[in-house]
């Protein structure tokens, strides 16, 4: 200790551990080599040292931002404003913190305040763009960004930002195809081709055109279903509305011509999350008994989603179903998915879901009876199917949900598998014996019934060429009805 005081008398120790100064210089050298930590802990004592200078006040702030701790920042930005309220960096910083929070309305009405008291201010011009181009308004950032990039060019954000606008407002071509092989038995084949363009970043306007092409495997039962399609989407972004409209027709096998269409109002609760309620009529085409038929079904639902890259996603949907022979159902479904690892380029998600469906009047009729005699009577075996449309009666579901999502260089490839278990009432027929080969009459009736569905799925993108990309998936499901296999593929150019 005596050679210590000696080289470091002991009031130049106590000036090294408390004086600001130096706790800042080493908060900025931690910084700088990415100890956020280190860098926060000085800066919190050089701001107990000395409460009232600012500088150590907002290099906190700005550190704390830096480490994503929003909030905090937004704090010492606000204690900041206490000390001097005229401070251009802590209402700059404030603003920023209140961006990266996803508070996109606060944020750029603080951008605006300060071009208001000062209109060169491009550093404001620039976070008032950004909280409009992040909340949505497409049309007001793309104008507000060039005017940024008209005074300074070397804007790297704001150049990317304006790409990423361009690049959502390109048209897209696509063509579809989507096939399913099941074993009722029953082929189907949808192709369709559809365009889409943008009048403004926030008008996009659709159309399609395609057919369904089936066969049941017997013969004489194929047909053929074409349809045509136009829909609108336009985003309001200061209502932080979405309205969804199409309409379209289809002629279905039978010659009967039927309209489809659809209309949908969605609120975005946040940045990642939206409410949407919507009215959709649809054909219904996927069973057999159905191709030489004109059912349709109109929804209406109310749901609830979370989207967002890299984090976890979620849904919630509650619909009504009203079918065109008079049948009423209604379905409760729900969904989340999470990444719980990551190793080298894979993410692994897990998650759940679950469903709740039923159906006033059952669609399962008897297709043909038959029987054996082993003995002095017939036993009677049924045969029946879903006309035209299957009818969930009772159905209640729970499937454990796993999921990984590998990058290869510019593609993406994913592989999601599903199963669980399902209670709902089946229907058979009776009676199950007689002294006849026939039934003399036969009743009907529902049971209870458990079974256990699964699902594998693959799916693949990659780009071909400039603006130019394939998608492609391959799925093959089980239930207790049936087990199918399909495949859809999708050729895309971006205009």
């Amino acid at each position: 200790m005596a050679l210590v005081g000696a080289l470091f008398p002991a009031p130049v120790i106590g000036q090294q551990i408390y004086d600001p100064g130096a706790l800042t210089d080493r908060a900025l050298a931690a910084r700088a080599a990415g100890d956020y930590d280190g860098a926060i802990r000085s800066l919190r004592s050089a701001v107990s040292a000395d409460p009232d200078h600012l500088r150590p006040r907002l290099l906190l702030a700005e550190t704390l931002a830096w480490a994503k701790r929003f909030r905090e920042a937004e704090r010492e930005y606000r204690i900041a404003l206490q000390h001097d309220p005229s401070s251009h960096d802590a209402k700059i910083g404030l603003a920023r913190a209140l961006l990266w929070q996803g508070r996109y309305p606060s944020a750029r009405e603080a951008f605006l305040q300060l071009l208001k008291n000062n209109p060169s201010d491009i550093d404001a011009a620039e976070g008032a763009a950004t909280a409009a181009y992040w909340s949505g308004d497409y049309r007001t950032a793309r104008r507000e960004l060039a005017r940024v990039l008209q005074r300074d060019p070397n804007r790297k954000a704001a150049r990317q930002s304006v790409a990423e606008i361009d690049s959502a407002a390109r048209g897209i071509d696509r063509i579809t195809v989507d096939a399913v092989d099941d074993d009722q038995p029953y082929r189907s084949l949808r192709t369709a081709v559809s365009s889409s363009l943008f009048t403004d970043p926030l008008t996009r306007w659709d159309a399609s055109a395609g057919s369904w092409w089936m066969d049941a495997s017997r013969p004489g039962v194929r047909a053929d279903a074409p349809f045509i399609r136009v829909g609108n989407e336009t985003t309001f972004p200061a209502l932080r509305l979405t309205a969804t409209t199409s309409i379209g027709a289809m002629r279905y096998p039978d010659g009967t011509t039927r309209p489809l269409g659809s209309a949908a109002l969605s609120f975005r609760t946040s940045a990642h999350a939206s409410l949407s309620a919507a009215i959709e009529q649809y054909e219904m085409l996927a069973t057999a008994t159905a191709i030489d038929r004109h059912i349709d079904a109109r929804s209406t639902s109310l749901r609830w989603q979370r989207q967002s890259e890299r984090e976890w996603i979620a849904a919630i949907d509650a619909r009504r179903v009203r079918y065109s022979d008079a049948n009423r159902g209604w379905a409760l479904t729900a969904y989340g998915l999470a990444p719980f690892a990551s190793v080298a380029n894979i993410t692994f998600s897990g998650g759940a879901s679950a469903a709740v469906r039923d159906t006033d009047e059952g669609r399962f009729y008897l297709e043909s009876v038959s029987a054996q005699r082993p003995g002095n009577a017939f036993l009677y075996s049924y045969r029946g199917a879903y006309t035209p449309y299957w009818t969930p009666r009772g159905f209640r579901e729970v499937r454990a949900i796993v999921a990984a999502d590998m990058a290869i260089r510019r593609s993406h490839l994913r592989f999601q598998a599903d199963g669980g278990v399902t209670r709902d009432r089946g229907t058979d027929f009776g009676p199950g014996s007689g002294p006849t080969a026939l039934p003399p009459s036969i009743y009907q009736f529902e049971f209870p019934r458990t079974y256990h569905p699964r699902r594998l799925q693959l799916t693949f993108s990659m780009p071909i060429s400039a603006g130019m990309s394939i998608e492609a998936a391959v799925e093959r499901g089980a239930t207790v009805f049936y087990e199918e296999n399909g495949i859809r593929a999708s050729l895309v150019r971006r205009r």
